[in-house]
């Protein structure tokens, strides 16, 4: 859903991403940067939530996180530096940040377990799914409910949900295991239609 959503923001992306070029990032780096950011969300996840920024600084990370991955391909066009090997640190780098995200959760024991472990499983299926589409030669851009986009934008809302009930990110888990299920049903039918 969000796919379309870049699309409309592509431009302002494309600046950025200009801007980002003359400052001396590449795409790689800007990759890579997301995973420092993820880990000090997950870090705060484990910390006692007695502070009352803390939820919204962890929401703050998790969304520049997710800022990272949406930049980087285009600065990876901008720069004329996209490669198989830029494709492959930004799908393993994004599977390392929902890791460490849903970690950081688990340990702080912000959310029941099995929401959150169905949460982060179903994940990883969603973007096998894709994975395994496309190298059978199957566009499966856009295809889904629960892209990764979704679902950091979910996790970052239901982390300030915090502020209203401590259960926020535990019903956010259960939203995020359910959309992602959808996603790979949803995948696996495209797949098919469109299978010789």
């Amino acid at each position: 859903m969000l796919t379309q959503l870049r699309r409309t923001f592509q431009p302002l992306f494309t600046r950025i991403a200009r801007a980002l070029l003359r400052a001396g990032f590449t795409p790689n780096l800007l990759t890579v940067l997301s995973v420092p950011l993820a880990a000090t969300a997950a870090f705060t996840y484990t910390l006692p939530w007695t502070l009352s920024y803390y939820p919204l600084l962890t929401a703050i990370l998790i969304l520049l996180a997710g800022l990272c991955d949406a930049l980087d391909g285009a600065l990876a066009r901008v720069s004329g530096k996209v490669t198989p090997l830029g494709g492959f640190v930004d799908s393993l780098t994004d599977r390392i940040v929902e890791l460490l995200l849903f970690l950081g959760i688990i340990l702080g024991g912000k959310a029941d377990p099995v929401p959150t472990l169905l949460a982060l499983a179903l994940s990883l299926l969603v973007s096998y799914a894709r994975c395994r589409g496309e190298a059978s030669g199957i566009s499966m851009e856009g295809v889904g409910v629960g892209e990764r986009a979704e679902r950091i934008l979910l996790l970052a809302v239901a982390t300030l949900g915090y502020y209203l009930t401590p259960n926020a990110l535990t019903i956010g888990c259960w939203l995020i295991a359910i959309l992602a299920a959808i996603t790979v049903a949803q995948r696996i039918a495209h797949v098919i239609r469109h299978s010789p």
